[in-house]
């Protein structure tokens, strides 16, 4: 009886002794595990961080991109308008100077006139053009 007792104590302990030593490597285990995990985690973590910072600074530049080609569509309507303005300015003064010619030309043709009635009054008709004949 005592042999046997002493086999189950014997067994006993070596189930204990297993039971201990699973124990310590189930404990061992998961504690690189979940510093493994942890630190996948972290990396993983870091990751989207860089790709969500990547992705921000994607849509500030294109935001950038659209704000300088509004700017740009803005700029080149203002110059539209302004070349416009100036056209129609132009065309203005092109009137006037042209207005201006003729009034001008008017006025010598007149005072040609006077001229050569004064003239004509003295006994001599001046060349107006290049058919007259001087006296």
């Amino acid at each position: 009886m005592q042999v046997k007792v002493e086999v189950q104590a014997q067994q006993k302990a070596q189930i204990e002794g297993q039971a201990t030593a699973q124990a310590r490597v189930m404990v061992i285990m998961p504690l690189r595990y979940v510093k493994e995990r942890d630190e996948i985690q972290r990396q993983h973590e870091l990751q989207n961080q860089a790709v969500k910072k990547r992705e921000a600074s994607v849509v500030m530049y294109r935001a950038a991109v659209e704000e300088q080609k509004c700017a740009q569509i803005e700029r080149k309507a203002m110059l539209n308008e302004e070349v416009q303005k100036l056209r129609k300015t132009n065309q203005e003064f092109a009137l006037t100077a042209t207005q201006v010619k003729q009034q001008i030309k008017e006025a010598e043709e007149r005072e040609l006139q006077r001229e050569g009635v004064v003239q004509a009054w003295a006994g001599c008709v001046p060349p107006l053009k290049a058919g007259r004949k001087k006296c």
